[in-house]
């Protein structure tokens, strides 16, 4: 298992800075609570690359969540699908608005999300994953991005370890 949570410097201010956004993407992605970002919009690329767990992702997220505003930052058809050949599952790249506030709601999706889409590994304690959230307090101005890969049944390290680094 490994477990990052580290402070960075991108904002939902340079996520729109992003040369070749069109306006509506960038009114829609202003005005949203969660985005999702290709893998490559963290790495500063301007090609949106996607998991293929996107969409599925994407559609199950809005439903769970749909008191919220949330976009899949890409203009429409320019999206790229990167389809997973290993058994590490790659979750799509989420940017929270509001700091920690709808972490541990996230972290319940995604496991419930898991055990649905791969029931039979999450029994077996064989699903490894790959997860990648940056939240944005703007309150204290600070970024904050976790990365985990390791087991799926292990999530709910990520919580506790965000409680023992704000203490």
């Amino acid at each position: 298992m490994n477990l990052e949570i580290n402070d960075i410097s991108i904002t939902k201010a340079d996520l729109l800075a992003f040369d070749g956004l069109s306006v509506s993407l960038k009114e829609q992605a202003d005005n949203s609570e969660i985005l999702i970002l290709p893998n490559s919009a963290v790495q500063n690329h301007s090609l949106g690359v996607f998991t293929s767990e996107t969409p599925t992702f994407y559609k199950l997220l809005k439903k769970e969540f749909a008191d919220n505003s949330i976009t899949l930052f890409e203009n429409e058809g320019m999206e790229h699908m990167l389809d997973q050949r290993s058994y590490l599952v790659d979750l799509p790249v989420l940017f929270l608005d509001y700091g920690t506030q709808y972490l541990p709601k996230i972290i319940e999706f995604i496991s419930a999300y898991l055990l649905v889409r791969y029931k039979y590994k999450m029994k077996k304690d064989t699903l490894d994953v790959r997860l990648n959230i940056i939240m944005e307090d703007k309150k204290n101005g600070h970024t904050t991005q976790i990365k985990y890969t390791g087991p799926a049944s292990s999530l709910d390290t990520i919580l506790s370890s965000i409680s023992d680094k704000n203490k």
